[in-house]
């Protein structure tokens, strides 16, 4: 398959050429991939590139949950589609542990995070709170590491509780004013969390995110699936078997995408997007060189 091609297919599958102009906000990410979040201004081109969504569209669909970010795929924070909620989260859980490990060196214990976990569950009953009212609420629940912290970077042990409770869905993180581009938030408590009716097995879950990724970005290679989901070469080849995948070259994909893409037909005219460094089309493959023409 010739690079030419599999670039404008891939362009297609992420929905850059127009095929996704009337979707909404959740189509758009449960259709082309979740979109990386840090703080900056990638979710909003994402968006804006494939459907015309302005900022304040965006926004409001983050107010009404139709979209949010989470910790998902890797540990690291995505704006996910509604129906992807439970599923990134779970896929999350795994990566969930380095912190704790940090901090147990740092003299902090297992029992001092749950008695803190729990402290902020309740602080967060009478309603949405900053990390500093946060702190203020839970006293001497939450407690300063020391220049060693410092070092570290773990300046206390309130942040320890937060990631716990967002990985297992009890809280979620909200900007202070709404938009995606700021890093100032307020906590609030999921109402219901989205894992409680969720009883997905983790390795179907990492089948349900490999069939997820391969239709996002299909033809890919293994390697490429294993960086964006973290998984090791064993899990991730597990991951994969369920899926009646075809080979191209080294890469994989679905049959009928297979068909589908053996007869695309390369449009004629360029077609021109403004997107983020760390768009979809970039990042899930790590493949900026193979998009570029030489």
């Amino acid at each position: 398959m010739d690079q030419t091609t599999l670039c404008a297919w891939w362009w297609h599958r992420q929905g850059l050429d127009g095929r996704l102009s009337t979707a909404d906000c959740e189509t758009i990410l449960a259709e082309t991939g979740w979109a990386r979040s840090v703080a900056g201004v990638g979710p909003y081109l994402t968006l804006f590139s494939r459907g015309g969504h302005r900022r304040e569209a965006i926004d409001k669909a983050v107010a009404e949950l139709q979209i949010h970010e989470l910790p998902s795929a890797r540990g690291c924070t995505y704006i996910l589609p509604e129906r992807d909620f439970a599923l990134g989260l779970k896929v999350g859980q795994t990566f969930g542990g380095t912190d704790m490990n940090v901090a147990r060196k740092l003299g902090v214990t297992d029992a001092e995070v749950d008695k803190l976990y729990v402290a902020v569950l309740k602080a967060l009953k009478v309603g949405p709170l900053d990390p500093d009212e946060i702190r203020k609420s839970v006293g001497t629940a939450a407690r300063n590491l020391g220049p060693e912290g410092v070092k570290k970077g773990m300046t206390t042990t309130l942040p320890l509780a937060l990631g716990r409770l967002q990985n297992n869905g009890e809280i979620r993180r909200v900007p202070m004013n709404g938009r995606l581009d700021q890093q100032r938030y307020r906590y609030t408590l999921w109402q219901p969390n989205p894992l409680d009716k969720f009883k997905m097995p983790l390795e179907e879950c990492h089948t349900e995110l490999a069939r997820r990724y391969l239709r996002w970005i299909g033809p890919a290679t293994l390697a490429e699936f294993q960086w964006f989901s973290g998984l090791g070469v064993g899990a991730s080849k597990k991951a994969m078997e369920p899926l009646g995948l075809q080979q191209l070259d080294d890469r994989f994909l679905f049959p009928e995408d297979r068909d589908s893409l053996l007869s695309f037909k390369v449009p004629k005219g360029a077609q021109y997007k403004l997107l983020s460094s760390l768009d979809s089309i970039v990042l899930l493959r790590r493949d900026l060189k193979g998009l570029v023409s030489q």
